[in-house]
């Protein structure tokens, strides 16, 4: 019993390695980490469990026209054990001064995707309409759905009080909203429009 105690401590290599490899999300309690003096040690197999999701870098325009599509792309990491086991969308909002969305649309990528070890690079399209000219603040939010709010804490800067990502400034101007005119040009033989 105390050597299966001692395992935790004693064998700590080895047991960040079997956590990260078997993709652990919880540890079993009467192990040697809690044991006094195993605090630091229990403390970075915490950090390894389960998911750690980070967002590493996002693109996007200084300035969109409302209507036009525009492009972008959110690369993020997880630095735990295991993948997003929920449905847990992830969000872009264009917010107000006070950091209240005008604006949000979700991403079409699943979360659970964004597995330990490597890049993820997500590249979408956008399109902003019904908001007033003006410079928004770009944030990123993890949707829980039972909240049907961001509900989901990152590992990453910016957090603002709503558990949003402030990733920086976008500015909004309404040069791209299309006017139809309706027009039927009709070809009549013999008649040429343009000489």
């Amino acid at each position: 019993m105390n050597s299966q105690k001692n395992a935790w401590a004693d064998d700590f290599d080895d047991i960040m390695t079997v956590l990260r490899d078997y993709h652990f999300s919880f540890l079993g309690p009467a192990g040697g980490h809690q044991s006094d003096g195993n605090q630091t040690k229990f403390n970075e197999m915490k950090r390894a469990l389960g998911y750690n999701l980070h967002i590493e870098r996002c693109d996007w325009p200084d300035v969109i026209d409302t209507g036009i599509p525009f492009e972008v792309t959110l690369v993020m990491t997880n630095s735990g054990s295991a993948p997003c086991y929920h449905d847990f969308p992830v969000e872009m909002a264009l917010c107000d001064a006070n950091g209240t969305p005008v604006w949000k649309k979700k991403f079409a990528f699943d979360l659970r995707k964004v597995v330990p070890g490597k890049l993820h690079r997500f590249r979408e399209f956008f399109s902003v309409n019904g908001v007033a000219d003006g410079e928004y603040s770009l944030r990123i939010g993890v949707v829980d759905p039972r909240l049907g709010r961001p509900g989901v804490r990152l590992q990453s800067a910016g957090e603002d009080a709503n558990l949003r990502y402030r990733m920086g400034s976008i500015k909004v101007r309404g040069g791209g909203t299309v006017v139809s005119l309706g027009y039927i040009f009709l070809l009549l033989p013999g008649v040429e429009l343009f000489r």
